[in-house]
């Protein structure tokens, strides 16, 4: 259900306050915002500009 809460707040279909309250804390529902976004500017063919692969944190966290 969130998903699609975020969905439709990215769509700007609803402005949800707790919903964005929500966003802020939640780094699991952050990479959920940025993938949706990177899907939607895919489809629009609008990466090139933004497209970036930052690994460092990652291996960062496999020591």
């Amino acid at each position: 259900m969130q998903k699609e809460k975020l969905s439709a707040l990215m769509d700007g279909e609803t402005l949800d306050n707790e919903l964005l309250n929500e966003l802020s804390r939640s780094s699991e529902m952050q990479k959920t915002w940025e993938s949706y976004h990177l899907i939607r500017d895919s489809l629009r063919g609008d990466t090139a500009e933004m497209l970036h692969f930052d690994i460092s944190a990652r291996v960062h966290g496999r020591h």
